[in-house]
């Protein structure tokens, strides 16, 4: 009776685990921004610091729910963003270098304002590539958001139209004003189809 109960107890737990989490808004996109499971990839090139964030429609949508009070309208929001997949790139400097540079950091940041922005802002969407299984695509849409040293990053948003099925990802971005080619985030297809359900 107990090699019984034991052998149900077990096929329970596998079959838990392998339930999708379902989570409200505010817990989705804490999930996807923890570290722990691989969502966002953070890289360092000398005192240059990128965060990859991955954003699927419900994540895009999650945040902007403060804006958005109705499940019909969030319903309806995730249905326009299906078969793309978005990518937050953020842009800085490491802490470290920060605290050394200090107010040199502004100044130089401001002789450098204009390119910085004519950059980011018109020319790197033809500098960034997702490899999506065998196929490399460019993005179907693109947003640079300048912080005007409020906040220590600048953040890039890009998307991309990947239709209905998951492949494996790789995001290429070949950053040509801090000439740093080789910036790179990878997801499984695994990964997102295990991903959370969202709860509206």
């Amino acid at each position: 009776m107990k090699k019984e109960i034991s052998i149900f107890l077990l096929l329970f737990a596998l079959l838990a685990c392998n339930q999708s989490k379902t989570l409200v808004p505010e817990r989705y996109v804490q999930f996807l921004e923890n570290a722990e499971n691989k969502f966002v990839s953070k890289q360092v090139f000398g005192f240059k610091e990128y965060s990859i964030q991955l954003a699927n429609p419900e994540y895009m949508v999650c945040k902007e729910v403060e804006n958005i009070d109705s499940v019909s309208l969030l319903t309806k929001r995730i249905k326009e963003l299906k078969g793309h997949i978005f990518f937050l790139i953020k842009i800085g400097t490491t802490e470290k270098s920060r605290k050394e540079q200090g107010g040199n950091r502004v100044s130089e940041q401001q002789l450098n304002v204009n390119d910085m922005v004519a950059y980011y802002d018109q020319q790197a969407i033809v500098d960034i590539k997702l490899l999506f299984g065998t196929k490399e695509l460019s993005p179907v849409t693109y947003v640079f958001e300048n912080n005007y040293d409020l906040s220590p990053y600048n953040t890039i948003v890009v998307g991309f139209e990947i239709g209905e099925q998951y492949e494996n990802m790789k995001l290429n971005f070949n950053d040509r004003y801090t000439n740093t080619p080789a910036i790179r985030a990878s997801f499984s297809k695994e990964q997102m189809t295990t991903l959370p359900k969202l709860k509206i």
